[in-house]
C-alpha cells in the first residue's frame, strides 16, 4: 500500500511557531517532485515539541496541500493503548490516509507487550497502520518474530526499520505475510535494504532531495542499476551529513540553504554547529542541490 520514497516530512518554524506557508509548500513541492508519500510529526517533524493541537493543525494542513494526489500518514507516539486509539481516531476524522505508530519510549515492554500494544490498536482503530521499529529512539527492538506476528494483521500494513540490522528484513521477506511491506528508516542503508526485501523508504535526505530520492527508487523498480548507483554515491556524502548532529537539527539547516524554511528548531534541540553546517553545505554541493564555485560535475545518466 505504501511504497516508494516518503518522507518524514520536517516542520517549518517562524519565531518559534508553524510557517503553515512553508509547510504548504513543503507538501506543493513534493506532490511536483514525486515523492510517494509524507509522514508528518514524526521525529523528524519534532513531535515531541509540538502541543496536541499544532499536531492536529500539521496533518490538517498538509492533507489540504496534498489534494489527494499522495498519501498523508500520522506520526503515532503514544505510551499507552488508549492514547493511541484517541490519535489515531483524530487522524482519521482529519483525512489521513495512514498511521505510523512508533513503540512506546522508555517503558522497554516485552516482546509480548509490543505484540498486544500493536495488536490492541490494530483491533480498535480503522485506518492502515505502519510500525515504526527505531530502538535507538525507544530503546526497544521489535524483533522478526514479533514483525512476523503483527503481519498477518489485516491493517498493519507495513514496517519502518530503523533497527540497522540487514538481516531482518531478510527473514521477514520469508516469514512475513506476503503483502506486508519493508520500508527502510535508515537513508545510508536504502539501496542496501532494498536489495534484501525492502520496498521503499521513510526518508530524511528525501527534504531536500525528493526527486533523485523518488527517482532512486523508480530505478531500482526498473532494474536501472547504474542509475541506482549514480543516485547512491551522488547521495551518499548528504546521507552522511544529515545525521552528524541529532535529527532534525542538520536537515533543517539544509533546507534553510534551499529557501524551503528558517533554519529553526524548538528547544531543547539548537541549531546546527558551525562543523555541522559546513559538512551539509558540501554536502548539498556535491550532490548539485545548491550552486558551489567548484567546476559542477556533469550528471552522465540522464
Amino acid at each position: 500500500m505504501f511504497k516508494g520514497s516518503l518522507v518524514a516530512l520536517i516542520t517549518p518554524f517562524k519565531d518559534n511557531q508553524i510557517d503553515f506557508d512553508a509547510l504548504t509548500h513543503l507538501v506543493e513541492w513534493h506532490v511536483q517532485e514525486g515523492t510517494h508519500g509524507i509522514v508528518v510529526c514524526g521525529t523528524t517533524g519534532e513531535f515531541s515539541s509540538l502541543t496536541p493541537q499544532e499536531q492536529r493543525q500539521i496533518l490538517s494542513t498538509c492533507i489540504k496541500a496534498a489534494q489527494g494526489k499522495l498519501p498523508i500518514i500520522a506520526g503515532i507516539n503514544a505510551f499507552d493503548v488508549k492514547n493511541a486509539i484517541d490519535l489515531i481516531s483524530q487522524a482519521q476524522e482529519a483525512g489521513a490516509q495512514g498511521v505510523m505508530v512508533v513503540n512506546p519510549p522508555y517503558i522497554k515492554p516485552t516482546q509480548e507487550g509490543l505484540y498486544a500494544f500493536f495488536k490492541a490498536i490494530h483491533d480498535q482503530t480503522n485506518l492502515p497502520l505502519i510500525i515504526y521499529n527505531n530502538p535507538g529512539r525507544t530503546g526497544t527492538l521489535i524483533t522478526p518474530p514479533t514483525l512476523v506476528r503483527l503481519s498477518t494483521c489485516a491493517r498493519i500494513v507495513a514496517v519502518k526499520d530503523s533497527s540497522g540490522d540487514l538481516l531482518a528484513p531478510l527473514e521477514l521477506r520469508r516469514l512475513a505475510a506476503e503483502n506486508f511491506t519493508q520500508l527502510c528508516g535508515e537513508d545510508p542503508m536504502t539501496v542496501a535494504f532494498l536489495a534484501h526485501g525492502g520496498q521503499g523508504c521513510i526518508s530524511v535526505t528525501a527534504n531536500v532531495a525528493p526527486r533523485l530520492c523518488a527517482d532512486l527508487y523508480l530505478a531500482w523498480e526498473k532494474n536501472d542499476f547504474e542509475r541506482v548507483s549514480y543516485i547512491r554515491d551522488r547521495l551518499a556524502p548528504l546521507n552522511k551529513a544529515l545525521f552528524i548532529e541529532g535529527n532534525p537539527v542538520p536537515i533543517k539547516y539544509a533546507a534553510s540553504l534551499l529557501g524551503l524554511c528558517r533554519n529553526e528548531v524548538r528547544s531543547p534541540l539548537l541549531p546546527a554547529s558551525e562543523n555541522a553546517c559546513t559538512a551539509v553545505r558540501e554536502a548539498l554541493e556535491y550532490a548539485d542541490l545548491i550552486p558551489t564555485k567548484a567546476t559542477t560535475r556533469k550528471e552522465s545518466h540522464g
